[in-house]
């Protein structure tokens, strides 16, 4: 399963390997893209719900939530909902895998500009994180228009902290040290 899946590329790769593969999205727009793109995929699914309170009645040997997506959720207690979600739907012995933005990362962006050079597409983004509510708020300058998005940082000790009420246990995590800025995390679900 592919948590917060955007547009689905990701969603898409994870298909490769596996014979049924799920994508959710709060974002219709986004669903409606994934859709489109994978159309004639066999064994693609996208669901349009929240990540913090699907509920799909099925488990999943692995879910994957990629580019800090976590980190859209407005607070440490929403992020501990998140992870009793992602507990129901998650096989014994199953693993999550996501990323975060650190305090770090958060610290180190703060009110520089980051210029995006896709091809096809460019864009802006200019961050400014507080450090009193441990937020950031981001401004992607975009040539249809702006973009506001809000987040909390997520380190490992919070991480750990959101998991307490959960069977989750981090097995893995890490960050590279030329890119201290982000958090990878690999949690399993003990039975």
């Amino acid at each position: 399963m592919d948590l917060a899946c955007g547009s689905g590329v990701l969603t898409e790769q994870f298909k490769r390997d596996s014979i049924q593969v799920i994508g959710l999205d709060s974002s219709e727009r986004m669903i409606d893209l994934a859709r489109v793109r994978t159309r004639s995929e066999p064994g693609l699914e996208f669901v349009r719900d929240d990540f913090r309170t699907f509920q799909l009645n099925r488990k999943f040997e692995a879910i994957v939530s990629s580019s800090n997506s976590l980190n859209y959720a407005r607070n440490l207690t929403e992020l501990s909902e998140i992870f009793q979600t992602v507990e129901q739907h998650l096989s014994d012995n199953g693993f999550f895998v996501f990323d975060t933005i650190t305090e770090f990362g958060m610290k180190y962006s703060n009110e520089k500009y980051l210029h995006v050079d896709l091809g096809s597409s460019r864009f802006v983004i200019r961050s400014v994180y507080n450090p009193q509510t441990q937020r950031s708020v981001a401004s992607v300058i975009l040539p249809s228009g702006i973009e506001t998005h809000h987040r909390i940082k997520i380190d490992k000790i919070d991480v750990s902290k959101a998991t307490h009420e959960t069977r989750l246990k981090i097995f893995e995590s890490f960050h590279y040290p030329n890119f201290p800025s982000a958090c990878f995390f690999v949690l399993t679900k003990a039975y």
